[in-house]
């Protein structure tokens, strides 16, 4: 599924950020399952060269083996976001378990960082999760972050078919996703530069996540 209905979504889950304001040209370029050696370091240098923010919603468990490179996302100025340890679907698993996954992940890149950071963000493996989250991620001072764009990379083959996916379903307050930690990250590359510039041709301007716009509790529907 490409494009979900936020305003929907946003009645029955309020509590989570789904897409900005549609009475805005602002849309938000974000990335999970990094950082990869392959693939996160050629992401940066394009949004680097396109001036683009975006927010890297990173696992653990990479982030333990490749900690330069989260460190990395910091120094170019993106925001880093929590995407559990080991990329496991975690709705309706034990509450210790799920709470391991995302404290270690925080440990994780607090680590590599070598500071303090103020991770608030959080987006669960595959989108899913279960009532019981809110009252989870208000505990550990998190904001769950979903999307009302899905571009589809990870099983694209075909780089212009996934320029043409997300050409098609951009619209105004849009959460977008990629991925920098897949294997169909050559098509990401290929394709990213060309997304990122007709998404401006067409008049929308990336911003950064969290954004003011959003307020205090996030809003956006």
């Amino acid at each position: 599924m490409m494009i979900i209905n936020p305003s929907i979504c946003g009645i029955f889950f309020p509590w989570i950020l789904w897409k900005g304001p549609q009475d805005s040209n602002g849309v938000y370029a974000t990335f999970d399952d990094g950082p990869h050696p392959e693939y996160t370091l050629p992401v940066l240098e394009i949004l680097r060269e396109h001036e683009i923010p975006a927010a890297f919603f990173l696992t653990g468990q990479k982030v333990a083996l490749h900690p330069g490179l989260a460190d990395e996302i910091r120094r170019n100025g993106h925001v880093i976001g929590n995407h559990g340890f080991s990329h496991s679907p975690m709705a309706f698993r034990e509450k210790e378990w799920i709470l391991r996954e995302i404290i270690g992940t925080h440990e994780a890149i607090t680590r590599a960082i070598g500071r303090p950071y103020p991770l608030r963000l959080f987006r669960p493996p595959y989108g899913r999760f279960d009532p019981r989250f809110r009252r989870i991620l208000e505990g550990l001072g998190y904001r769950m972050v979903l999307w009302s764009l899905l571009s589809g990379d990870f099983s694209e083959n075909s780089a212009e078919q996934l320029i043409r996916k997300v050409d098609d379903h951009i619209h105004p307050g849009a959460v977008i996703v990629f991925h920098d930690g897949h294997s169909h990250g050559p098509v990401l590359i290929q394709a990213l530069p060309r997304i990122l510039r007709r998404i401006r041709d067409r008049g929308f301007q990336f911003r950064s996540l969290p954004d003011p716009i959003f307020g205090p509790s996030g809003g956006g529907a």
